[in-house]
């Protein structure tokens, strides 16, 4: 990166605090109530502003100055003769890719007089300064402190490279904890406390995560590095899909996802109001139904309205699964539901069948032998009328109330097969509703 000399650097109004911690260089050093200096000024290069310390060991001043300040300005591309500005080329390689500037810092605090310590040694601080002029609390969230000069380690001679990241950022400060020496000074049994820094710096971009944060009104994504919310938008839904079915006893539930972030949000979908006669949609395609009463809970029971098939045997089924999902027992074959069918030729009734309706099978003259349930109680007017092929027709019923007028017009010959117990009082409502004497009612 190609840099000129010459920036001159704005003076800063600023504060800074240093907490020591001993490490290995400083076994003596014990830790006591907190010690605070404020300095006022600084002995080289540009003049800082005020700044405190703060440290967790006891010490004094001597009476000589004492400084933070930056002290050798921007850190640039320089001739390499050029001995101010010497430590620059190996500065600058270990300048991160992507940022834009690197400044210098050095903070020098002589003479101290520490209690119980005059060797040399490291000690970490922790040093609050001022953001750099242009730069705002997020773009501190990037800033990293590349280069330690701590005149200590390594002979005080070339410093090393080093990375360490913010401890805390303000609107206006920012905060490292870095390596500082405790140097030798020329005022017998002081110490001085001395660093200098690089400081690299960039114009923050948000670090976003694949997922996103959502409440039920927006979505947004969280920066990993500054913690800031960007993106937040509305959530956009898609057109919604049914999670759970309406049925005939509970309300349904549609769900709808944000096509951004997932979230999701559900609405109600009425419960289904049945209608005694309203058509039904089945997963029996082989048939057509309606509703034929609808229960106190809820529950649909429905009527077999007709046969969608030429198929010569028809088993009119218990049950059916109604669209919703739900099942619902077949009770009746409905008015005309095989009327004039001149295919059939065998009709088994389910289990549930209670009502036969008028004309249901009038008509069939291919109709050979019928089959009803053990529930039926119930055969309307004209139900077999017109059936001159009927030849049998099987009651395992026990609950045969009413058989309507007409019902066997027209039908000779056959044999009406029922339970033993019920052959007489059957006889009679065979007889009572016209039928032709030739029609016989037997024992199963």
């Amino acid at each position: 990166m190609k840099k000129r000399v010459g920036r001159r650097i704005e003076a800063m109004a600023l504060s800074l605090v240093m907490v020591f911690a001993s490490v290995a260089l400083m076994p003596a050093l014990k830790a006591r109530a907190a010690t605070t200096k404020t300095i006022d000024y600084a002995i080289m290069g540009e003049d800082a502003g005020t700044a405190t310390v703060v440290t967790d060991f006891d010490y004094t001043m001597g009476e000589q100055p004492n400084a933070f300040m930056q002290c050798m300005g921007k850190v640039e591309q320089v001739a390499e003769n050029d001995p101010q500005y010497q430590s620059n080329q190996t500065i600058l390689q270990h300048m991160d890719s992507g940022y834009d500037e690197v400044w210098c810092y050095a903070i020098d605090i002589d003479p101290v007089f520490v209690t119980g310590r005059t060797e040399e040694g490291v000690v970490d601080a922790t040093v609050t300064f001022p953001l750099l002029s242009g730069y705002t609390k997020q773009d501190g969230y990037d800033a990293r402190i590349i280069y330690v000069y701590d005149f200590i380690t390594d002979g005080g001679a070339t410093g090393y490279p080093v990375s360490i990241k913010p401890l805390a950022i303000t609107d206006t400060t920012i905060t490292f904890k870095m390596p500082f020496g405790l140097q030798s000074m020329w005022v017998a049994g002081s110490l001085g406390i001395k660093n200098h820094f690089w400081v690299e710096y960039k114009k923050h971009t948000h670090t976003l995560p694949n997922e996103w944060k959502s409440d039920d009104t927006n979505h947004w994504k969280v920066c990993s590095v500054c913690g800031d919310i960007d993106a937040k938008a509305a959530h956009t839904y898609d057109e919604g899909k049914i999670t759970t079915p309406a049925t005939y006893s509970a309300a349904g539930v549609k769900t709808y996802t944000c096509t951004v972030c997932g979230h999701q949000k559900t609405e109600t979908i009425p419960m289904l109001v049945a209608v005694a006669g309203a058509e039904v949609v089945t997963t029996d395609t082989k048939a057509s139904y309606e509703v034929a009463k609808v229960n106190a809970d809820g529950t649909v029971e429905v009527a077999y309205t007709g046969n969608n098939t030429n198929a010569k045997k028809v088993k009119v089924p218990d049950t059916v699964v109604l669209a919703d999902g739900t099942t619902a027992a077949v009770t009746e074959v409905a008015d005309g539901a095989f009327k004039n069918d001149k295919k059939v030729t065998t009709v088994t009734l389910g289990k549930n069948v209670e009502t036969i309706g008028k004309n249901a099978f009038s008509g069939n003259t291919n109709l050979k032998k019928v089959t009803l349930g053990k529930n039926v109680t119930t055969i309307g007017k004209n139900a077999f009328s017109g059936d001159k092929k009927l030849q049998t027709i099987t009651i395992k019923s026990s609950k045969v109330k009413k058989i309507g007028k007409n019902a066997f017009k027209n039908v000779e010959n056959t044999t009406i097969k029922v339970p033993a117990k019920k052959v007489k009082k059957y006889t009679q409502l065979v007889q009572k509703s016209g039928a032709s004497s030739s029609i016989k009612v037997t024992k199963k």
